[in-house]
């Protein structure tokens, strides 16, 4: 268990979901709370979904949120398999709450989105969707850009129905659940844990998610160019995943770690022999070629960390970590959640695995990948 004065975070690996749930709820013993999350391994079945009445009836958190997940975070321990329960709790006596279950709808002109709430005068929103029935990124791009929008996507199961949103009193089998947060001294972090390779290049053809030409060149030929160009390591990465990123701000003179959009190169149009990329491009971006490997994930996070420690111990944080990192890509275990503790802790932290994490990137927020998004609160 971690703890502040006033926010507290615990874990509990017991096989027994009424068991996990004392445990946690005896750890944090956080009375009056305003906002409360709670993550359920998938592990305990249908049993999960009996875990938030639990909480409330222990504890009576004024507002209460989470889902089933695959794994997950709590203090400086990542839980990626097996039965376990996270639970955090804060006070935000300054802060406004308004929590929301959204369901979408598909409609000739797109998507409908009832359940959206009023983002005037919000700072931040946390969202935890179901892969299945939420499209993300219309609820992103719905909710707009004045409010900076963290969160992840719900890991617990594999196929619709399977997941569970909890929002206050009531689970959902589907849709998105959040809070938006009013008032709230919340910092975000996003680390996307990728390296640049080569150099950068500015899209000469484009069209939706197809990059024809970089730099009056085939886009093809400059890939070849590039990863012909790099030593033997990064070739290798290169031949297990390769990545572009895209600028964000297109006015600074160098690009480096946190300066782009991360988006998979998924393959090669057969027709045309353009890049096929995941995001739309724009003829006069500036783009680059990057590889993604557990060194250079840990090294930016951490950086971005340290720059974090400038502004004092954090309250808490919440952190959602692509289930993809990990024992997956680092050569240690519970290596993000160590780094939280290493440059800002002790601090009260709670997270999952996520099937997709989100956070914002420049002036807009963003699905991702393979990505830590850290909310960091402070008194």
């Amino acid at each position: 268990m971690t703890a502040s004065a006033s926010c507290r975070a615990a874990a509990s690996t017991a096989t027994d979901l009424a068991t996990a749930v004392a445990e946690v709820c005896d750890a944090v013993a956080l009375g009056n709370a305003d906002l409360a999350f709670l993550f359920v391994s998938s592990e305990y079945g249908a049993l999960a979904a009996s875990a938030p009445g639990m909480v409330r009836k222990r504890l009576r958190p004024r507002h209460l949120l989470g889902c089933t997940v695959q794994g997950i975070v709590a203090g400086g321990t990542e839980t990626e398999r097996g039965p376990a329960v996270a639970l955090w709790a804060v006070k935000l006596p300054e802060a406004s709450l308004e929590t929301f279950h959204l369901v979408s709808s598909r409609g000739p002109e797109g998507f409908a989105h009832a359940g959206l709430p009023a983002m005037t005068g919000a700072e931040t929103a946390i969202l935890l969707p179901d892969p299945f029935t939420c499209p993300v990124e219309s609820v992103l791009q719905a909710l707009g850009t004045e409010t900076k929008v963290l969160g992840g996507v719900a890991s617990g199961a594999n196929e619709p129905g399977g997941n569970r949103l909890f929002v206050d009193g009531d689970v959902f089998p589907g849709g998105c659940v959040g809070v938006v947060l009013r008032g709230a001294r919340l910092r975000p972090l996003v680390s996307q844990g990728c390296r640049p390779i080569g150099r950068p290049f500015i899209v000469t053809a484009a069209r939706e998610n197809m990059i024809s030409a970089l730099a009056g060149q085939p886009a093809l030929a400059r890939l070849q160019e590039t990863v012909a160009e790099a030593d033997p390591a990064i070739r290798a990465m290169a031949r297990r995943g390769l990545h572009i990123g895209l600028v964000m701000d297109e006015y600074k003179e160098r690009h480096e770690h946190g300066d782009f959009l991360i988006r998979n190169v998924l393959g090669v149009d057969a027709g045309s022999g353009a890049l096929v990329v995941g995001d739309r491009v724009r003829t006069g971006q500036t783009v680059q070629f990057q590889v993604r490997d557990g060194a250079s994930a840990q090294a930016e996070f951490e950086r971005l960390l340290r720059t974090m420690a400038g502004y004092g111990p954090p309250q808490g944080a919440l952190l959602f970590s692509c289930n993809g990192r990990g024992s997956h890509l680092f050569a240690e275990v519970n290596c993000d959640a160590r780094a939280v503790q290493a440059h800002l802790g002790p601090v009260p932290l709670a997270g999952f695995f996520a099937g997709g994490e989100i956070g914002p990137v420049g002036a807009a927020n963003y699905l991702h990948g393979f990505t830590a998004s850290l909310a960091l609160f402070y008194a």
